[in-house]
């Protein structure tokens, strides 16, 4: 059995529905495959969750189908709005924030080009050239 077939089957090994041979071969797989195995204990990890029946998540968490309570209707209400609110206070931020990078980034320089090239403190700033060390002990004595 390959990584392929092997991982194809996680659900139908989980929910214990293959066959003996066809689960013994997928359980030797996984001894001698250290990435499916570890593939598998992810999938065990999120399976109850992703491979179950809605039901039986219901009857886990406490979820009955009876309706909530005025009070829990308005809150959870208030709370879209203001997650709504936030959302748009976070984009208008950005937006702000992203036309202030804009702006600066766009300014021109002070000075031009040839400014810039014929400027003494440029030329100034050069200093002497040392010369480079004729090894490594020798930079390193001085």
């Amino acid at each position: 059995m390959n990584c392929f077939q092997t991982r194809k089957e996680f659900p139908n090994f989980w929910r214990r529905r293959l066959a003996p041979l066809l689960a013994d071969e997928l359980a030797d797989h996984l001894q001698h495959c250290g990435l499916c195995e570890q593939a598998f204990r992810l999938f065990a990890l999120t399976a109850p969750v992703l491979h179950s029946e809605p039901a039986a998540i219901d009857a886990t968490v406490g979820g009955t189908d009876r309706p909530r309570p005025v009070r829990m209707r308005r809150r959870a209400a208030a709370a879209r709005v203001a997650e709504s609110r936030a959302t748009v206070w976070t984009a208008l931020s950005m937006l702000v924030a992203a036309s202030v990078i804009a702006y600066l980034a766009a300014m021109p320089p002070r000075e031009s080009l040839s400014e810039a090239l014929s400027s003494s403190q440029a030329s100034s700033s050069v200093s002497t050239v040392q010369e480079a060390p004729l090894s490594f002990f020798d930079d390193l004595a001085g």
